[in-house]
């Protein structure tokens, strides 16, 4: 116990020395989580559709560009989380939007609120247009070939899926869809399992073809980077669980941070090489699309990937919800008071909301080309912001009265090179509105 006693006290004295204010207090009851758990964590919320397109954007991008891509966005990205952090434990924030307001406001806190509600609608139609390619390749395996060009295929495939997914996203609170993020990382241990055995037998059968290294223009660089930015968002999730982090160190903070973005490398890694040297020049924007519709090992990845996008939508719709409703109590503050003293009729504002939410995301779902649109718009304006952009901004304002020193400097660099990335991907972002899906033959 007196040993135990110098450590605590040892850890009071460092957190006073740097100005730290944690809330819950160091010695809280209410932090219970593990590291393990932490990273554990993480790495459900982390993992998620996005994975499907790496292989497209290593084919995009060169195998070597995109490999060094995706350990570059890891490294980047354990960088502004950290940031992130420790701008949290100098103003005391407990959460993203809460770390805004510290810092530069209410009108911060009110465009993160709209930053947050609008990436995750996206987030929604791209989990939307994933669910409908896998839909209609399982409803191919059993009753017959179904060609996606087919509009009312993908209407009903669609509508299927929003239809499944429904119930859970009108839950009040994701107190009851909490344990649903854990059948991602099921899911993409499946898919890696099942694209190694594939990708190895394609590799025994036939020599592979010349190697793209490198993009064959660097603009193309631009384009897939925010496909690869999107895999690593996990930005407005971390603050929450730096709360609930027991004996909440400096040191136990960056573990759990390096191994969350370590084993996501890792994974990401492992996707990307492995749909790339399956399909090579072919790679279609989901790598599932590279594979026959009657290959059952495939169909096996197909079932955990849709099990999976299905029970994560929900995870998109609430929080999407619950922003949009933050956004109304901040504008109209007297109608919402209104809403909320009419608490009969709450079951069927929440109701009436979701399906207005999830019937427009349907609506673009169905008259958007490619997932590729979408992910790419995300990447350039909603994941550099959250990721990049408002990080280094909020550290740099919390750090302000100190003088200059290497993390500042690099978070000023990084806080520009991330302005100039959003811009020319935003550009060939729009440039490529009209892509169309993948339209490589694949022979059974």
């Amino acid at each position: 116990m007196a040993e135990a006693t110098v450590v605590d006290a040892d850890c009071d004295d460092s957190l006073r020395r740097n100005r730290t204010l944690l809330d819950p207090i160091f010695h809280s009851d209410k932090r219970q989580a593990t590291v393990a758990g932490s990273v554990f964590n993480l790495v459900c919320t982390i993992l998620g559709g996005a994975v499907l397109s790496l292989p497209w954007a290593v084919a995009r991008a060169g195998l070597v560009a995109g490999l060094l891509s995706i350990l570059a966005w890891g490294v980047l990205n354990d960088f502004t989380i950290y940031l992130l952090v420790t701008s949290a434990r100098r103003s005391g924030a407990m959460s993203y939007e809460m770390l805004a307001d510290v810092t530069f406001g209410s009108r911060l806190r009110l465009f993160v609120i709209a930053l947050i509600a609008a990436v995750t609608w996206l987030v929604i139609i791209a989990y939307l247009l994933l669910s409908g390619q896998l839909a209609v390749a399982l409803y191919g395996a059993v009753f017959g070939n179904v060609s996606e060009d087919n509009p009312w295929a993908k209407r009903v495939s669609l509508s299927v899926v929003v239809l499944l997914a429904l119930p859970a996203s009108c839950m009040r609170s994701l107190h009851a869809v909490r344990y649903l993020s854990m059948l991602s990382l099921a899911a993409v241990v499946v898919l890696i399992g099942m694209l190694g055995m594939r990708t190895a037998q394609r590799l025994a059968d036939r020599p592979l073809d010349p190697v793209q290294l490198w993009p064959h223009s660097w603009l193309d660089l631009f384009y897939t980077l925010p496909i690869f930015c999107n895999a690593f968002v996990c930005h407005f999730n971390v603050l929450p669980i730096h709360c609930e982090l027991e004996r909440p160190t400096r040191r136990r903070m960056r573990s759990v941070l390096h191994l969350t973005i370590g084993m996501c490398v890792l994974v990401y890694v492992a996707v990307a090489l492995l749909g790339y040297l399956y399909a090579q020049a072919g790679t279609c924007e989901s790598i599932l699309e590279n594979f026959c519709t009657a290959d059952p090992a495939i169909a096996g990845a197909r079932i955990a990937l849709l099990a999976a996008l299905v029970t994560s939508m929900p995870l998109m719709v609430l929080p999407c919800r619950a922003n949009l409703n933050r956004l109304g109590e901040m504008i109209a503050p007297e109608g919402y008071r209104k809403l909320d003293a009419d608490g009969a009729n709450e079951t069927m504002y929440r109701i009436l909301g979701t399906l207005a939410l999830v019937g427009s995301a349907l609506a673009v779902a169905i008259a958007v080309p490619s997932v590729t649109v979408v992910w790419t718009l995300v990447g350039a304006t909603g994941a550099l912001t959250i990721a990049f952009i408002l990080p280094t901004l909020m550290y740099l304002r919390v750090d302000q009265t100190k003088p200059v020193h290497p993390r500042k400097v690099q978070a000023v660099v990084v806080l520009i090179l991330a302005v100039i990335a959003a811009v020319i991907s935003l550009s060939q972002a729009l440039q490529h509105l009209e892509s169309q899906p993948c339209s490589t033959p694949v022979t059974c």
